[in-house]
């Protein structure tokens, strides 16, 4: 059994001055929303296939918290999405840097009047529109909008980043001010040991320790057996004073007999960069148990620049019969440190390598095929992190609804940093091949099934997928589900707005249009609720009197479904 030892810590008073310093040295900008600021989220925390490119500010749980320009400028470019950032808003700054203003539930005026303007012109309310300096201008504490739920949100949020010249999001904690004077929480300690199959690298997880939240200056009693060469996976979770949220930590260090071998500080991460995160986390754990721990092997196709320090990528290498010291320790962004020390020895006995899937060698730096007669593969240069013996499965016991087998591609626990094409051979009847499309699971225990597309074409269907997993043809026939929220002929006089709930069961929601009295009317989309919601204007529509809606509903296979009803407003 490890047991840990804590060394209690006391906070002093210089750890709560810290932040003050940052509001003295950027004093110029404003707030972006009023009262006193909390997070929700900071800067770099790890995320599915992102670093967190902002900072997250609550705003009590409610929509509506008025929203500010940090500084003078104008409003430089305005994103409305069903997803993503939702309801978006960006100003650049005289100065060249911008602030971007994401998941609002509205824009103020001037701004909201201009972006209905540009709905109704091209009839869909998501749009993506850049703006010239003369057309909005704004100053330092304008009000630019209200925080809000929209897009890929989880709660009532202002998702809130400043970003340079180059459009690189730097850490928002720089400019305002936060409490913290609470070292980060180790939860899992992981050490995995690497084995090699034809020069192909494959890690296995040789010990997997939970250390309970602990923070402070930790020390192990027992000794470590390490299969060396391995590399360190550390989960850990930061908190901050006045919240019970849980954020991500900023500096990572791996220490063998007091000599740095890996270090990492997580910043300035340009988008084009983000999904590095999955190589730069243990990939397969977190596929495989859901923890997301931070590395310290570097692979080869792993382009990051965060990295302080890399001796020999990351990996410890024992090669003796002593014992090792071994500290792993964690920072935050007001340089609260846990540290966990251990002893470490190389195990002489190392358990059994990994069997050889008698897959085909592909490399990370190369541009990679498959071709048969029934499936073709391309998986481009740099898609990989490392090199992989790529395995195909082919699943016989194919459904009736498939028009083609089943194939297991790799594994899911792999990464892709780029999408690889297929193309997969399919029995597909005339009549159904615009509607063909290729399915995807993670793996055969799991019941959701995702589509990734695709194109019908001389026998073959082609898509592109971001993930390996299981992979088949099939035709999407049916069309999407339109249920309103009000029955046929209803009387919705002293209602401000009406919902009706949209779905589709295979290749997803493609557009969406609603009419009153056969005029284009603006519905939102909130694509995480499958709901379209029109609020009613009277300067389109009449009060008092009955009135006809239709609303038509594609999927990506162009099946629609057409409502036709009636009320009184």
């Amino acid at each position: 059994m490890l047991r840990i030892h804590r060394n209690k810590a006391i906070a002093v008073a210089i750890g709560v001055l810290l932040p003050l310093l940052a509001i003295a040295q950027n004093n110029n900008l404003h707030q972006p929303l009023s009262g006193k600021m909390l997070l929700s989220a900071n800067y770099f925390e790890l995320r599915d296939n992102h670093f967190h490119s902002g900072i997250d500010i609550k705003v009590g749980g409610v929509v509506g918290a008025k929203l500010f320009s940090i500084n003078d400028g104008y409003v430089s470019r305005i994103q409305v999405r069903a997803g993503g950032y939702g309801k978006c808003l960006y100003i650049k700054h005289n100065d060249g840097t911008s602030s971007v203003y994401a998941h609002l539930h509205d824009y103020a005026n001037p701004i909201d009047k201009f972006v209905k303007n540009i709905q109704y012109e091209k009839q869909q309310f998501e749009i993506d529109t850049l703006l010239v300096p003369e057309q909005i201008s704004v100053s330092r504490g304008t009000l630019i909008g209200y925080a809000g739920d929209t897009g890929n949100s989880f709660g009532p949020h202002l998702h809130f980043e400043i970003r340079d010249t180059a459009q690189i999001p730097l850490n928002g904690i720089k400019f305002y001010p936060f409490a913290d004077t609470k070292a980060p929480e180790l939860n899992t300690l992981a050490i995995f040991s690497i084995d090699s199959i034809r020069t192909v690298v494959h890690s296995r997880t040789t010990h997997l320790i939970d250390l309970k939240g602990r923070s402070g200056n930790m020390k192990a009693d027992s000794i470590i057996r390490i299969e060396s060469p391995a590399y360190i996976g550390l989960e850990c979770t930061d908190r901050m004073n006045y919240t019970h949220n849980k954020f991500g930590a900023r500096k990572m260090k791996v220490e063998l007999d007091n000599e740095v071998i890996f270090s990492t500080t997580i910043d300035n991460i340009p988008f084009s960069k983000t999904r590095y995160i999955n190589s730069f986390i243990a990939y397969n754990e977190k596929v495989r148990n859901r923890k997301t721990l931070m590395k310290s092997y570097v692979e080869p196709g792993n382009t990051l620049e965060i990295y302080d320090v890399i001796k020999n990528s990351g990996l410890i290498a024992l090669n003796d019969d002593k014992v090792h010291n071994l500290t792993i320790s964690v920072t935050d962004d007001y340089n609260n440190t846990s540290t966990l020390s251990l002893r470490a020895q190389e195990k002489k006995t190392k358990g059994n390598l990994i069997e050889d899937n008698g897959g085909k060698f592909f490399r990370w730096n190369k541009d990679n095929f498959h071709i048969s007669n029934e499936l073709v593969v391309h998986i481009p240069k740099e898609a990989l992190y490392n090199n992989i013996l790529f395995d195909i499965e082919k699943i016989e016991d194919s459904t009736a609804s498939f028009c083609s087998p089943m194939f297991r591609l790799h594994t899911s626990e792999t990464p892709l940093h780029k999408p690889m094409r297929l193309a997969l051979k399919a029995n597909v009847p005339d009549s159904s091949q615009s509607k063909a499309l290729i399915a995807y699971h993670s793996s055969l225990l799991s019941s959701k099934r995702g589509c990734i597309g695709g194109e019908y074409s001389n026998g073959y269907v082609n898509a592109s997928s971001a993930s390996f997993g299981y992979f088949y043809v099939t035709v999407d026939t049916i069309p999407p589900i339109i249920t309103p929220n009000f029955k046929d002929k209803a009387d919705l006089r002293g209602r401000k707005e009406i919902s009706i709930k949209i779905w589709d069961d295979l290749s997803g929601i493609k557009s969406y249009n609603g009419y009153i009295d056969d005029t284009w009317v603006l519905f939102e989309y909130n694509a995480k609720k499958d709901m379209l919601t029109h609020t009613f204007d009277k300067s389109l529509t009449t009060q008092g009197k009955k009135h006809k809606l239709t609303l038509e509903v594609s999927d990506r296979k162009n099946n629609v479904t057409t409502l036709t009803t009636e009320f009184t407003w």
